[in-house]
């Protein structure tokens, strides 16, 4: 490497040719203190978000005219069918889900409510990641169906109309 001699000769931060490092200035320590700490943020915050063991929950609609993404459905109904069963598809981090779903009705009222059942309904899912879910269809229209998994809340929306 070759040192070239610098315009100010008066600096004593910048090495001279012919000369070992030059001392270590404040104004040195300073700038390589500034220059680490993003990096030992960085280094940080890299085993932190690689440790993270967060659960990833979904539920998708596995019955009736389905939407591309299983989270709308469209189900024809004749006008003296009384009940549906909305069939659900539960995964817990791609594996299917066991355990207790919970589901709301929101904008249901005049179209569908829980069979037999107050404004929510807890059920256990099967072995395979399923859960069917009592729907008495009371009219026409769109509702969501508000369904809770492993502390995720997911929409699924759901209309009824003429078959």
């Amino acid at each position: 490497m070759t040192l070239t001699q610098p315009s100010n000769p008066a600096r004593s931060d910048v090495p001279r040719a012919g000369e070992g490092a030059a001392p270590l200035s404040r104004r040195r320590l300073i700038a390589a203190a500034a220059w680490s700490v993003p990096v030992v943020a960085l280094a940080a915050a890299v085993p932190a978000a690689t440790a993270s063991t967060q659960d990833v929950y979904t539920a998708t609609i596995a019955n009736g005219d389905v939407s591309q993404d299983g989270h709308s459905v469209t189900f024809g109904v004749d006008a003296g069918d009384q009940s549906i069963a909305l069939a659900l598809a539960l995964t817990k981090n791609g594996a299917p889900y066991t355990g207790d779903v919970t589901a709301t009705l929101s904008g249901a009222s005049g179209v569908a409510a829980w069979s037999g059942s107050g404004s929510d309904i807890t059920i256990a899912s099967a072995a395979g990641g399923s859960a069917d879910l009592p729907v008495d269809i009371l009219g026409y229209g769109t509702f969501w169906v508000i369904v809770s998994v492993g502390g995720t809340s997911i929409v699924l929306n759901v209309t009824f109309q003429a078959a």
